[in-house]
């Protein structure tokens, strides 16, 4: 089966390249797929939806889509339009309109990063006690510096989506999907915790939820946790 991984917010596909390179190891036909706006200042939430249903709509075969963060979001958003996925994994996914994602740990971050223009970027510090808690610091010097500012529009559609009726961030299964949906999330994770996840699963018919005892949010794609989200991730993807 082939997979693609989206990546998250401030990210690029470089991010997830770890992640993919263990799903090719465990015999799966996998790729990062580039989402659009990386730096340029002009992306919207919707622009990774369509581009992610475009990439399973011009495909040969049924694909599954493995997303990570903000790309979980693109991902399950982009499946609700995808009635022939083969299989949609979600790796502590953003929450849609319809699921309240703000927690005492993530507003800091957050609430910055959505008032006025321009573009934004959480500070090393920041960035690492929200997403890369677990990491050591070896990692978040990798990490770090590759990170994109995103702009502040797009932070708003994610963290604020109820401000938008009709905006991409909505939750619009007609019916409950023919494919199998997973949602796998770190007990560690501050940014998408799983109070968080709990309350989106039981929005999405079908979803089966999984809390892993070690990863933070970054530890989903990479560093500690990640060979556990990985064996998870091959069994459900290939079996």
């Amino acid at each position: 089966m082939r997979a693609l991984v989206l990546h998250g917010m401030f990210c690029t596909a470089w991010h997830v390249g770890r992640l993919v390179e263990g799903l090719r190891g465990g015999g799966m036909q996998a790729q990062a797929l580039p989402l659009p706006g990386r730096g340029d200042g002009r992306v919207r939430l919707v622009d990774w939806v369509n581009c992610a249903t475009a990439a399973v709509r011009a495909a040969d075969e049924p694909l599954a889509l493995v997303g990570h963060s903000t790309g979980g979001l693109a991902a399950l958003l982009a499946a609700a339009r995808l009635p022939g996925l083969a299989r949609l994994l979600l790796l502590s996914p953003a929450a849609p309109a319809e699921v309240n994602a703000f927690t005492w740990a993530n507003v800091p971050v957050f609430l910055p990063g959505v008032l006025g223009g321009g573009r934004a970027l959480p500070s090393p510090a920041r960035y690492g006690a929200l997403f890369m808690n677990r990491q050591d610091e070896a990692l978040r010097r990798q990490v770090y510096p590759r990170l994109v500012a995103e702009p502040r529009a797009f932070v708003r559609d994610v963290a604020l989506p109820w401000l938008h009726p009709q905006g991409a961030a909505h939750l619009r299964f007609a019916e409950r999907p023919g494919f199998p949906i997973r949602i796998l999330v770190g007990d560690a994770d501050r940014a998408t915790p799983p109070r968080v996840q709990r309350a989106l699963a039981a929005r999405v018919p079908g979803a089966v939820l999984e809390v892993l005892p070690a990863p933070d949010h970054y530890g989903m794609i990479e560093g500690v946790g990640a060979g556990d989200v990985l064996a998870r991730a091959l069994a459900f993807l290939k079996d």
